[in-house]
């Protein structure tokens, strides 16, 4: 079974129970932006409670293809349902709620399969802004984390540097994504579409993490100098105040570690 014929499957039998008003296809297939690797997002609204939408919907799955492993997130009125099947490893989510789920979709980010109860979705839907939350919290841990690195390099455990390292690249991916203003940011396995290219650049040109010395030094130099530009350029955007004491006091412990 390919992604076509699970999409063909999965919206055929959610046609046919009569507890479901509509599905949509959400995600990279909806946006357009999904390949072969793609997961497949389904939405499936239910006026009344999923639960016995879901055991029904996960016995028929069972007898349809090789379920190779599930999970059911119940947040309240809204279930997701994660799947993978077969061999190939294919990837879909199924969540069912009531008609608030399609809160915040549009036209371009939910494409209707059917909806019995002719839901109106606007053209166009909220734009994402950078969040000063996340802000707040990324800039000054980010520091944090990069000031530790005289005390893994003293110890010459590079393995905690290397660990050092990872934690940095993944925040400054973080604050990437957050920058990123657009209707629908999608999942965390397709950057390559989602990030400004230049971000991405910057990412490819990082130095490796390996677990030495000067691995440790060359990666969070270039990582530091990467960051601080787009950090300071968020704080402008959110509104969040620019930890200048603390920012100068990590670049003065690591002025001597970076030196040449």
């Amino acid at each position: 079974m390919n992604r076509t014929e699970l999409l063909t499957w999965a919206t055929d039998h959610l046609r046919t129970d009569s507890r479901v008003r509509g599905v949509w296809i959400t995600g990279s297939t909806a946006r357009g932006t999904d390949d072969e690797f793609s997961d497949l997002d389904l939405l499936a609204v239910v006026p009344d409670p999923a639960g016995a939408v879901v055991e029904d919907w996960l016995v028929a799955v069972r007898r349809a293809m090789p379920l190779v492993y599930h999970q059911v997130l119940d947040f309240g009125p809204t279930v997701v349902v994660n799947h993978i099947v077969g061999d190939d490893w294919l990837r879909f989510d199924l969540l069912i709620g009531p008609p608030d789920v399609l809160r915040g979709l549009s036209r371009r980010t939910a494409k209707v399969v059917f909806d019995h109860d002719q839901i109106d979705l606007p053209e166009e839907g909220p734009v994402a802004r950078p969040s000063a939350d996340v802000v707040a919290k990324v800039v000054p841990e980010f520091l944090r984390v990069a000031a530790l690195l005289p005390v893994a390099l003293g110890r010459e455990d590079y393995v905690v540097a290397a660990s050092g390292s990872t934690l940095l690249r993944t925040m400054l991916i973080q604050l990437m994504v957050e920058s990123v203003e657009v209707e629908d940011r999608g999942g965390a396995l397709h950057l390559s579409t989602l990030l400004a290219p230049q971000h991405y650049r910057t990412l490819e040109a990082l130095p490796a993490i390996v677990a030495t010395r000067e691995s440790a030094i060359d990666f969070q130099r270039s990582c530091l100098d990467a960051f601080l530009p787009l950090a300071l350029d968020l704080c402008r955007r959110t509104g969040v105040t620019w930890p200048d004491e603390f920012a100068t006091a990590v670049r003065r412990r690591l002025a001597a570690v970076f030196a040449p």
